[in-house]
């Protein structure tokens, strides 16, 4: 979809909005359109401005004058969203709504460990506060980068590594910005002053938490998150995999363990061998006289992979039962396992930061594998041409499903000159997401085309065999059409009921 707005409704947009939120809050050279525009894969996308707005009040007028010139708003939080898109709208002819001022933490409540925050605040930020607040609670922390959105995650249906790390599942009183400017909170927040307002998902009635989830039906510019205790004892097993016929039946243990309470869910996450070896590396190009990309194992016999649990526990008497159980479990799966406890090693809890929601850039710094200068700091992989592209994928907790879609994923990724950077969080007893990343350099020719290739292959043999994304990127919203034409059809009535122009983020999510 291409603007509807006329070039002189565009230009009275930008005025307006300049007058509502200040002209230094809104941008239009071309240096910085270009730089909002651009992805760690190919882009055409054309930005007609960028909004930094500072209060609800203020997303709420830039939204009436969008309204008013037909000019559609993609919201961004911290922009951090690396092989999904980036700050770039799904669609040509929007203007870009930055949320990044909006970064007050506006309330933590210690004794039932929720906090409220902005869409600006990130989890850097986050784990700081909750530091200085004395480290009774954390905030399951992702993979990424320590300055993405903590909101976006949520937007995006994203998971932490902690017992509250189902982002959506632990968070509520979502205060959305609908598209005619108004404002609404959901779930008790639909009452003023109710005490549960931040302390339950539901209220009475219809949910509408998911409608803003994953779509474009309204801006989120606040939300409450459930935190997960600082425990009196933290334990780690950790086990390293070898063969297929141990993988499946270590994912198969791992149910069991999830299903039974040993482990909790979001607390288990597995890593392939290439993921590991990658961890602060960059491309080994001297050694591989230029050539790309690592080989993997052929034999199934030969191929690895690393598990890693985190036991929080309320003593080491429950926490060592608990341990030693999931590590006799695992060790007869016939794995080699190894377990850290906070008894025998007291520094454990510091080497454990991200067990604690503690957040760094080793992992994140991994969009530069393929570079061949080190990574800066901060990290800026679009100005530095990274190439990244993620895929996101909900599958069944079964140890044949497993190794065989990650077998598939890892060969295709191969033929294609790329190595599958796959690691994945047992989400329940019942399914685990697994999140796959093809890393490559832009500056070298054809690579683009090759990695667009290989994303687009990977979802389509999955999806003939019932295997779908859990969360998608701008470059595979199409995706969509795949549902049925019933739940497409509910979809676009409830759309067209809240966005009836399509003002708010096109093409994201849209059936």
């Amino acid at each position: 979809m291409n603007v509807t707005a006329s070039p002189d409704a565009v230009q009275i947009g930008i005025a307006e909005w300049r007058a509502a939120i200040g002209e230094a809050n809104v941008l239009d050279s071309t240096q910085a359109l270009e730089a909002v525009a651009t992805a760690t894969f190919p882009t055409l996308q054309k930005v007609l401005a960028i909004l930094h707005p500072a209060s609800p009040e203020q997303v709420g007028e830039c939204m009436r004058i969008a309204g008013r010139c037909g000019v559609p708003l993609y919201p961004v939080s911290a922009g951090c969203n690396w092989g999904l898109g980036s700050r770039v709208p799904a669609v040509d002819g929007c203007a870009v709504l930055d949320l990044g001022r909006m970064n007050a933490i506006v309330a933590f409540d210690p004794r039932m460990g929720t906090l409220t925050v902005e869409p600006g605040v990130t989890f850097r930020q986050v784990q700081d506060y909750l530091r200085q607040a004395g480290r009774q609670w954390f905030l399951p922390a992702i993979g990424g980068p320590a300055d993405a959105s903590v909101i976006g995650n949520l937007a995006e249906r994203g998971d932490g590594s902690g017992p509250t790390g189902d982002r959506a599942g632990n968070a509520c009183a979502l205060q959305v910005v609908l598209p005619d400017g108004s404002r609404i909170t959901t779930g008790f927040g639909m009452f003023d002053g109710a005490s549960m307002a931040t302390l339950s998902r539901t209220g009475p009635g219809p949910s509408l938490d998911g409608l803003f989830l994953q779509s474009g039906m309204g801006v989120l510019v606040g939300a409450t998150l459930f935190l997960s205790p600082v425990l009196a004892h933290l334990a780690l097993v950790r086990a390293h995999l070898t063969g297929r016929e141990s993988l499946v039946r270590t994912i198969d243990t791992a149910r069991a363990l999830v299903r039974d309470g040993v482990l909790q869910p979001n607390c288990l996450s597995l890593w392939n061998a290439t993921k590991v070896y990658m961890q602060g590396r960059s491309y080994p190009w001297a050694e591989m006289e230029g050539k790309t990309p690592l080989p993997i194992a052929t034999d199934d016999a030969a191929q690895v992979w690393y598990l890693v649990a985190t036991l929080h526990s309320a003593s080491p008497a429950i926490g060592g039962a608990r341990a030693a159980h999931a590590a006799s479990a695992l060790a007869a799966s016939g794995v080699i396992v190894q377990v850290s406890d906070e008894a025998d090693d007291p520094n454990l809890r510091e080497q454990a930061e991200g067990a604690l929601g503690g957040v760094s850039d080793l992992t994140a710094a991994s969009v530069y594998w393929r570079k061949k200068s080190a990574p800066p700091s901060p990290l800026r992989p679009e100005a530095d041409n990274c190439g990244v592209q993620w895929i996101c994928l909900a599958l069944r907790l079964d140890g044949t499903d497993f190794a065989d879609v990650t077998r598939l994923i890892e060969r295709t990724a191969i033929e294609h000159g790329f190595e599958a950077v796959i690691s994945g969080f047992v989400a329940s007893p019942r399914a685990i997401h697994l999140f796959v990343a093809i890393i490559y350099d832009r500056d070298i020719a054809h690579e683009d085309a090759a990695a667009q290739k290989c994303h687009d292959l990977v979802l389509t043999m999955l999806a003939e065999r019932g295997i779908h994304p859990m969360r998608l990127g701008i470059q595979s919203m199409d995706h969509l059409s795949r549902a049925a034409e019933p739940y497409k059809s509910v979809m676009r009535r409830i759309r067209q009921a809240l966005d009836p122009h399509r003002q708010v983020a096109p093409g994201r999510y849209e059936m």
